[in-house]
């Protein structure tokens, strides 16, 4: 139970993410939402994914043009993981038009 409540705790009052927590308490994003769940608090909204939703796509794709997209996720402070997964998206929301 002392772990469930260090948990809630880095959650809720820390302000921490569920990979966070899972990082510091050497556990797995499931296990760690799973026991939030257990525990009865309320999950926050993933809105702060949507960061790259609000970037000018003319200068993105004019930053990836000029450095490559390893140094524009870089720059721009985004996982290039997350900039690789965004693009495809975009690439496929251009396919189905």
């Amino acid at each position: 139970m002392d772990e469930t409540l260090r948990i809630i705790r880095l959650y809720v009052k820390e302000k921490k993410s569920v990979r966070e927590v899972a990082a510091i308490m050497g556990m797995g994003d499931a296990t760690i939402r799973r026991r939030l769940h257990k525990a009865g608090t309320t999950m926050r909204s993933n809105a702060r994914r949507s960061r790259l939703r609000h970037l000018n796509q003319a200068h993105l794709f004019a930053s990836i043009a000029e450095v490559g997209v390893r140094k524009t996720a870089k720059r721009w402070h985004i996982h290039e993981r997350t900039l690789k997964y965004y693009l495809a998206g975009l690439r496929a929301a251009g396919e189905r038009k």
